[in-house]
């Protein structure tokens, strides 16, 4: 139930941040400015893993799982406060304002975006997917398939191994979204998203190919293959889909397109990780993820291209 409500606080949250960036920034730099919101899943990432490893090497397995996994819980309540400090303060954006002008509101801006761009709500929700699908296997499920102790998971690694191995995907996974973000500004949004999700075909299996071994090395670099594939399409995310949909119902539609992605991508992964790994090998969902990447090409395919696109109050074409 908490995993349920923090999603929808994560996907409302982020159509706002993917927009404020956007609409602020200048024509031709909405990819580098859009690139902050892009890097909120890999920074949590890296502090997670490393408050956790923090955790690890300084209490015993005991007191860890009896009292100690609650601290990095409670350290993230001032996140909370800050994140709800920002919220207080920040502007609406001069394209808002220009509506706002004019009157233009939507009343219903989630029937208005099913209405006029239902369409590009499923596109982006399928472009997406592969993002998600290798983001949540590799910070989520590799975690259990490595092990969190020796002895555990399929490759038996320790905690501190399998926490320093999401540590470097994470730097990894940040680094490549910044330089996509910027990459998108010179040579468009589909284009990179469209080279990330395309590599992504190969990445899935190969990545569990190399974790094979079952050692700390093959582990990370499986790992940082997996994150480095997807900070590809996600690094241009947050200016690719604002700009695919008209300002009156641009944040339900980027949001209904983000969230169906984490549905597809994340929730379903998990959910066919373990019985693909029981009866395939990990090897098993090394492919579902090329089937993800697979997708988001097909989809990408059918998106236009929209670095040039003037944010205003008009439906794309």
């Amino acid at each position: 139930m908490l995993r349920a409500l923090q999603g929808l606080a994560v996907g409302g949250e982020w159509a706002g941040a993917a927009l404020l960036t956007t609409e602020y920034a200048p024509a031709n730099k909405r990819g580098f400015y859009s690139m902050f919101p892009q890097l909120g899943p890999s920074i949590a990432l890296a502090l997670s893993s490393l408050t956790f490893l923090i955790t690890a090497v300084t209490m015993s397995p005991d007191a860890f799982r009896v009292w100690g996994w609650r601290v990095p819980f409670l350290i993230s309540i001032v996140l909370v406060a800050v994140g709800l400090y920002i919220r207080l303060k920040i502007e609406e954006t001069p394209v808002f304002r220009q509506i706002e002008s004019r009157n233009e509101q939507v009343r219903l801006p989630f029937v208005a975006a099913l209405r006029h761009q239902w369409r590009e709500v499923l596109l982006v929700g399928g472009a997406l997917t592969m993002i998600f699908g290798f983001f949540y296997i590799g910070s989520v499920y590799l975690t259990s398939y490595a092990g969190s102790a020796p002895g555990t998971g399929v490759l038996g690694l320790s905690r501190p191994t399998v926490l320093i191995g999401g540590l470097i995907g994470a730097l990894v996974f940040a680094g490549v979204c910044i330089l996509s973000a910027i990459w998108s500004d010179r040579f468009g949004r589909r284009r990179v998203t469209l080279v990330g999700n395309v590599l992504g075909l190969v990445a899935g299996p190969l990545a569990f190919v190399v974790m094979q071994p079952g050692n700390a090395v093959s582990f990370v670099v499986g790992i940082v293959v997996l994150m480095a594939v997807v900070g590809i399409p996600c690094g241009p995310a947050a200016a690719y889909l604002p700009e695919i949909f008209a300002a009156r119902y641009r944040y339900t539609g980027a949001g209904m397109g983000f969230n169906l992605a984490g549905i597809l991508g994340g929730a379903v992964s998990l959910i066919v990780a373990p019985p693909l790994t029981a009866t395939f090998g990990g090897i098993g969902v090394g492919f579902y993820l090329s089937a993800l990447g697979l997708l988001s090409v097909l989809c990408v395919l059918a998106l236009p291209e929209t670095k040039d696109e003037v944010l205003d109050g008009t439906v794309p074409a």
